[in-house]
């Protein structure tokens, strides 16, 4: 909590160890997200923002220690850090990557930015920005807070392991964006310089795609941010450029938009792109990694290998119905077998009664080596 100095908790009253510089510092709201006089405020003594969440602190009711099985009511922001504590556990039980680390702090900033900023009219405060140094980021949203941590792990890679020499494949980066009530905040909530009460700043989804620039250039890009009802979006492709013996593709999906208490809607931002393989054989590792407002959610990879075999198919057997009567729909069936070194990425078969075709059919599904397929 970040202290509980009754009547005298003025501007710059937080204390130790609220105002450490890498605690998550709560203060004391009532049913109204009014601040509870008694919470203290900051800034820190060398100016930092205090708090950063609220959550509700006055007459909570609690186990009462020593008592066996009684309850008591207390008031302060320690019975309002509780609260917080358990909102952040249930962020890293959706997701172990938010958890705090040496250089990052996921979980302070998802509670940030997904906090409740319809900050009162406070008139120890005197302020109706939000952040500040009475309400922090505002009241800690639990909806919110555990979307955000869920969408950090959403992310996916689809597309092939092997492509012919020669040949493009397609591959898709995509994930989940939710927002509910209040992600409208942009990165880290917004500041106290550039946010008011009732704006809407983006939150920004980022995809950056890399692999070898032994292989030729991507191409064909398509980007869809699959917004849900009532969100707006933008999105945008970067120049595709070469760094580090590599090719970097970069997508990038701005969100904003008002969702309605208690409700969450999400959106599906995709990303495709083509590679082509090489004229001769090698394996290499396509990455990509995906952020929502600079923090990072799962790197996706699949090892992509070019080969120049080609596929050798042929017809081991074909079966024909007996007994056809006259004028009778017939039943061909034909066994193909891919008896060459390469797969076959798609294959057409010719149909012929006395030298004249009548019927074709164009398989779309790779047939590997040593496979049969039936058609």
């Amino acid at each position: 909590g970040n202290g509980n100095l009754g009547i005298a908790a003025h501007p710059g009253s937080v204390s130790y160890p609220g105002d450490s510089v890498k605690a998550i510092t709560i203060g004391s709201v009532n049913d109204d997200h009014s601040r509870e006089i008694y919470s203290s405020r900051g800034p820190t003594g060398d100016g930092r923002l205090k708090p950063d969440v609220m959550a509700p602190g006055g007459a909570i009711m609690s186990a009462q220690a020593g008592s066996g099985n009684g309850y008591v009511s207390y008031s302060g922001t320690s019975m309002a850090t509780p609260h917080v504590a358990g909102v952040a556990a249930l962020m890293i039980q959706a997701n172990s990557g938010v958890a705090p680390t040496s250089s990052t702090d996921y979980v302070k900033q998802i509670l940030r930015e997904t906090s409740d900023h319809k900050v009162p009219l406070d008139i120890d405060c005197g302020e109706i920005y939000s952040p500040n140094n009475c309400y922090g980021w505002g009241t800690v949203d639990l909806l919110g807070a555990v979307s955000r941590s869920l969408d950090l792990k959403s992310t996916d890679l689809s597309g092939t392991t092997g492509i012919q020499s020669e040949t493009s494949e397609t591959f898709e980066a995509s994930m989940i964006y939710t927002k509910t009530e209040y992600t409208n905040r942009g990165k880290d909530g917004g500041s106290i310089s550039n946010f008011i009460q009732g704006s809407d700043l983006p939150d920004n989804v980022q995809m950056v795609a890399s692999y070898s620039s032994n292989w030729p250039k991507p191409v064909n890009f398509l980007l869809n941010s699959g917004e849900g009802s009532g969100i707006n979006s933008e999105n945008s492709m970067n120049s595709v450029y070469e760094q580090g013996g590599k090719w970097i593709l970069e997508a990038n999906f701005n969100y904003t938009g008002s969702v309605s208490s208690g409700n969450s809607i999400e959106s599906s931002p995709s990303f495709q792109f083509d590679i082509k393989a090489p004229d001769f054989d090698e394996a290499i590792q396509l990455s990509v990694y995906y952020s929502i407002n600079d923090m990072y959610g799962y790197t996706r990879n699949i090892t992509l290998a070019s080969f120049t075999d080609l596929p050798d198919l042929f017809i081991e057997e074909l079966v024909i119905q007996d007994n056809i009567l006259e004028d009778e729909e017939i039943l061909i069936t034909a066994r193909v077998v891919n008896q060459g070194l390469g797969p076959a990425r798609s294959y057409q078969l010719d149909f012929f009664s006395d030298e004249e075709l009548f019927d074709s059919v164009v398989i779309d599904e790779k047939l590997n080596t040593n496979e049969a397929s039936n058609v």
